[in-house]
């Protein structure tokens, strides 16, 4: 449906493009592109404290993360010309295909913004509390996308298997609480059944 709406254009430029952003060629580009400014992060200052005394993430990192942005940038302009600007989003998933745009255009702009933030004078970074490059790649590709839906809605159907587990352990850790509390290791620091936590952390164990 996407294809033949930019076929039905006058000018060549929005089949082209259509073309060009749906090739695998361009397709593994931009994973490739993503996964290398998810790299970046084992490269830079391991907290805010070691960021601003080294005065910023440097001129190499803060250039190569800038073109990696740009490029992501500009895969998320191309995608909004032609399914938007060139009215050739297909109406069946519109509403899902709108949430995931908005998602990843924000996630791009919050880290163009601490990029900023970080070669400012405050070099201050909140992506060491809130990592939001790995979140480009699940808003980019659909099937890990699917995967993290999958697995979220099996997790909230197994709500009552993990309950009766929960439940299953609460029990054991008072049974081993009120059996073996000063008789497991009684001659140590820190007893596996000194207190309810630990009873509890024992018994998950």
């Amino acid at each position: 449906l996407t294809k033949c709406a930019v076929e039905q254009r006058d000018s060549k430029i929005p089949i082209t493009l259509f073309n060009v952003t749906n090739h695998w060629i361009w397709i593994t580009a931009i994973h490739i592109v993503v996964l290398i400014h998810i790299a970046l992060a084992f490269e830079e200052p391991n907290s805010n404290q070691s960021l601003s005394r080294k005065g910023g993430p440097g001129t190499s990192l803060a250039l190569v993360e800038f073109f990696l942005l740009a490029f992501e940038g500009l895969d998320l302009y191309f995608r909004v010309l032609i399914r938007y600007k060139w009215k050739t989003l297909n109406p069946l998933d519109g509403n899902r295909t709108h949430i995931v745009d908005s998602v990843h255009a924000s996630l791009i702009m919050l880290i163009l913004l601490d990029w900023v933030l970080k070669l400012s004078p405050a070099h201050w970074s909140f992506q060491y509390y809130v990592p939001l490059r790995p979140l480009l790649l699940v808003s980019l590709n659909a099937k890990v996308r699917n995967s993290g839906i999958t697995f979220v809605q099996t997790l909230v159907h197994a709500k009552d298997v993990f309950l009766l587990y929960a439940c299953l352990v609460l029990v054991a850790a008072v049974m081993g609480l009120a059996l073996f509390r000063g008789q497991v290791n009684a001659n140590a620091i820190n007893s596996s059944f000194d207190n309810m936590i630990r009873s509890m952390a024992t018994v998950f164990v």
